[in-house]
């Protein structure tokens, strides 16, 4: 029983946490209706479900079709509101601190993939291998490739 009361309150933890993660892109939306659509696709997206397509983010939703998502998607309004500090960032150089902040608060995840855009990037690819964080990183056909295994410094 006490098993099951954990789980309840983890639960209820990460119901509250996605609130919190709501209101803060909520106001990136002038109407009620795309406000509603973004938080039932940041559910969908965070769902079990194994596929995260329209269809399926749709189905998450309660949908009958993946319209609404694809409206929120493609054509709906968002009001940036970049703060005046923000400095313009490569992706690559976005990508670190994203596991990053998962990882200091123990968000739950088992490895990190990513195409040739992050994987070129050097830093994103040694903190993983600090932080014990499995990985497969594509990059460039022409690129060289360093990698510490159990023999040793791999070239």
């Amino acid at each position: 029983m006490a098993a099951y009361r954990d789980e309840v309150s983890e639960v209820a933890r990460w119901a509250d946490g996605m609130e919190r993660v709501h209101e803060c892109i909520a106001g990136r939306f002038r109407r009620p209706e795309p406000r509603r659509r973004a938080l039932d696709c940041l559910l969908g997206l965070l769902s079990p479900v194994e596929r995260k397509n329209g269809w399926q983010l749709a189905e998450q939703a309660g949908d009958a079709t993946p319209y609404g998502a694809q409206r929120l998607l493609s054509t709906c309004r968002w009001e940036a509101g970049a703060p005046e500090e923000a400095a313009f960032q490569t992706k690559a150089r976005l990508a670190r601190p994203m596991p990053e902040r998962a990882v200091e608060p123990g968000v739950p995840f088992g490895r990190v993939a990513a195409d040739e855009v992050y994987g070129n990037g050097r830093n994103l690819r040694r903190w993983l291998e600090r932080a014990g964080v499995a990985h497969v990183l594509a990059i460039k056909r022409s690129g060289k490739l360093w990698a510490w295994t159990d023999r040793g410094l791999f070239r």
